[in-house]
């Protein structure tokens, strides 16, 4: 396995979790009402799901599909209906005191929650893992798997500190302390459409 490939690894792997999607609106919504600290647990949480998912693609490249569709059809309707209650709830939030958080579990919990419930991350890794990857996926079999994890892990890691360092910037808190009420709504909003592409694509599977 060459260090090209595992460089590569580690930069599909960063745009995988830095992609925006519903686990960054949350995190930056999330981090923006409570703190920092608040938005970091969340994504360290998260990475749980990134991990699973990405090991999950990564033994369908070598030619093991260990996870039938019907599988993410009925977790795609879940983690729908999951987003479509968290964006309601903020959608029809009323006051702006009431207009905190997308969830009232511990952040961490939250994000673990969120990266392990979400079936757009197998697709959006595996197809990723295969377009940047392309012909070098003949050089990547289960015993070399393990360190393409680590460089995996590696890119994630590097993501989520980009992600952390956002999340902190004044000019984030500012903004959302300013707009709290509407902000709140707007990532109800967001994450409705979320939810109905979820739902559109796992009844098309």
């Amino acid at each position: 396995m060459t260090l090209h490939l595992l460089l590569t690894a580690t930069l599909a792997s960063a745009i995988v979790v830095i992609t925006p999607g519903p686990a960054v609106v949350a995190a930056l919504n999330l981090g923006a009402a409570k703190g920092r600290r608040a938005g970091a647990g969340f994504i360290i949480g998260h990475l749980a799901g990134d991990i699973v998912w990405s090991t999950l693609a990564l033994i369908a490249l070598v030619g093991l599909n260990l996870l039938p569709a019907l599988f993410f059809k009925i977790l795609g309707l879940v983690c729908g209906a999951y987003l479509a209650y968290l964006g309601l709830k903020a959608l029809l939030t009323r006051k702006k005191d009431e207009a905190r958080v997308l969830s009232n579990h511990p952040p961490m919990l939250f994000g673990l929650i969120f990266g392990l419930s979400n079936p757009k991350s197998y697709p959006v890794t595996l197809s990723l893992f295969a377009a940047l990857l392309g012909s070098q996926l003949a050089n990547l079999d289960l015993k070399s798997a393990p360190l393409f994890l680590v460089f995996c892990l590696l890119g994630f890691m590097l993501a989520d500190v980009v992600l952390i360092y956002l999340i902190g910037l004044k000019a984030i808190s500012a903004f959302y302390k300013r707009h709290q009420l509407w902000v709140t709504r707007a990532t109800g909003l967001l994450f409705l459409f979320f939810a109905y592409g979820i739902f559109r694509h796992s009844l098309a599977v």
